[in-house]
């Protein structure tokens, strides 16, 4: 009996050896097709997965435009927001419209040479009551004696059938003064102004006045419309 065992189990030992021989030949050829152990080998297979799925999401085109005749979805519109329920002003979103330009006279700018020795600055301005202030604002560069004449005019179409508003100054050098008066036009018109002259010396009228529309005068370009809309 114990010569039978021997042999028997120097066979099991065999096929044992065989088996793991076998098993050991699969898993060489596992690692020389990868190049890589079994459980490498699957780590690297889902490593190139993710690189593949993340490559495609990039070049996947983007969504496509709405096919002809489909609604475009609409833009954002704001809405005012209500005022507040205590009663406050509630913030706008809209700036404010730009001030509108003075229609109510102003002065020439710079001031213009009169004379030799002076230089003058025509003013027109509305009054509280509706009538026009004129004015001739005068600066002396020499010492001596002066006429200042003021006077309203429509322009070279029309000039009220009256004498200038006259003033006599003695001024020193760099000395100054105002000629005014409050005048209310004869008639309805859109380019009412303001005229000045300035005469050396004490005289009664400027020197061209019969000249009329020839010769103006020294105006401020603020044109008023009167009578003055309500």
């Amino acid at each position: 009996m114990a010569d039978e065992d021997g042999p028997r189990k120097h066979d099991q030992r065999a096929e044992a050896s065989e088996a793991g021989s076998v098993i050991q030949y699969q898993v060489d050829r596992q690692e020389n097709h990868f190049g890589l152990s079994p459980k490498l080998g699957v780590a690297g297979i889902l490593v190139m997965t993710l690189l593949v799925g993340s490559f495609w999401l990039r070049d996947r085109p983007s969504d496509p435009p709405p096919a002809a005749g489909a609604e475009a979805p609409s833009p954002a519109v704001a809405t005012a927001t209500p005022p507040p329920a205590d009663g406050s002003a509630a913030p706008s979103l809209a700036t404010e419209a730009p001030t509108a330009p003075t229609t109510r006279g102003g002065c020439r700018q710079p001031a213009v040479k009169l004379t030799s020795t002076t230089s003058g600055r025509p003013c027109i301005k509305v009054t509280d009551d509706g009538k026009l202030r004129i004015e001739g604002h005068v600066v002396a560069k020499g010492a001596g004696e002066v006429t200042v004449f003021v006077w309203l005019t429509h322009g070279k179409d029309h000039r009220p059938d009256r004498a200038p508003r006259r003033c006599v100054y003695e001024l020193a050098a760099g000395g100054t003064q105002t000629c005014a008066t409050t005048v209310e036009p004869d008639r309805p018109g859109t380019k009412w102004d303001v005229a000045m002259e300035v005469e050396e010396g004490k005289v009664e009228l400027p020197s061209w006045w019969d000249s009329f529309p020839a010769v103006v005068g020294t105006q401020s370009g603020h044109l008023i419309t009167w009578p003055l809309a309500p």
